[in-house]
C-alpha cells in the first residue's frame, strides 16, 4: 500500500470516564495544554468534536456516554506515531489517565488531505465507517442534543472519503462537514458529531 502524497487526517476518539463531562475543569485544562503541544510538533491544528448518547447503566440509572473526537493533520502516519511515543505526549496522556478522565476509543489515519478540510464554519460532521470487504456499516447514532426546531437547514460544506492507511486496516471512512443549522435525517451507520469549543 503506497503512502499518500498529501497530509493524512488523524481521526481519533476518546471516551470520557464517568463522572467526567465536557465541563470537567481538569479535562479542559489538559486539552488546553495537549492541543498546542501536538500542533507545535505536527504543524497542524487540532479540531475537537463530541457526541453524547444516553445509556442504561447496570444500576438501572440513566447515564450519558460522551466521546470526544480529535481531527488533525500529519505529514504521515509515521510522523504521528513518533509524536505518540514522545516523552511530551506520554506525559500528557499519563496526566489524563492518572486522573481517570478518558480512555482511548480508537485511532485511524485517513487518506484524506487534511488541508482540504475547512473548519471555520463547520459546526457538525457526519461520519461513517465501512468495511471495504463487504461494504457494511457500523451502527451509529446522532448526538441529538437539540431538535433543530426553528433553525435554518445546515449547509453541506465538504465531503471526503478515504481508506485507513494504517498497516492491516481495511476500513474506509466518509466525513461530511456541515454549517450550523438543522441537519437532515441520516440512515443507519452514520454518526453526527458536533464541534466542541474548549473556550466555552
Amino acid at each position: 500500500m503506497s503512502a499518500p502524497k498529501h497530509p493524512v487526517t488523524e481521526f481519533a476518539f476518546l471516551n470520557l470516564v464517568p463522572p467526567t463531562t465536557l465541563e470537567t475543569p481538569e479535562l479542559i485544562s489538559g486539552f488546553r495544554v495537549g492541543a498546542p503541544a501536538q500542533s507545535s510538533w505536527s504543524g497542524y491544528l487540532i479540531h475537537f468534536f463530541y457526541s453524547t448518547r444516553d445509556s442504561k447503566a447496570e444500576s438501572d440509572s440513566s447515564s450519558s456516554l460522551t466521546t470526544i473526537y480529535l481531527i488533525s493533520g500529519w505529514e504521515s502516519a509515521e510522523a504521528h506515531r513518533k509524536w505518540i511515543v514522545s516523552r511530551e505526549n506520554q506525559e500528557i496522556m499519563k496526566s489524563f489517565g492518572d486522573a481517570g478522565l478518558i480512555t482511548v476509543g480508537g485511532l485511524a489515519h485517513l487518506d484524506i488531505d487534511f488541508t482540504k478540510l475547512s473548519f471555520e464554519e463547520c459546526a457538525a460532521i457526519v461520519w461513517r465507517k465501512r468495511d471495504r470487504r463487504d461494504g457494511g456499516d457500523n451502527g451509529a447514532f446522532d448526538a441529538g442534543l437539540d431538535s433543530g426546531l426553528g433553525q435554518e437547514r445546515a449547509r453541506k460544506l465538504w465531503s471526503y472519503s478515504g481508506r485507513v492507511v494504517d498497516e492491516g486496516a481495511i476500513d474506509e471512512y466518509q466525513l461530511t462537514g456541515y454549517s450550523e443549522g438543522k441537519l437532515e435525517e441520516f440512515g443507519e451507520g452514520h454518526t453526527v458529531i458536533r464541534k466542541w469549543n474548549l473556550d466555552n
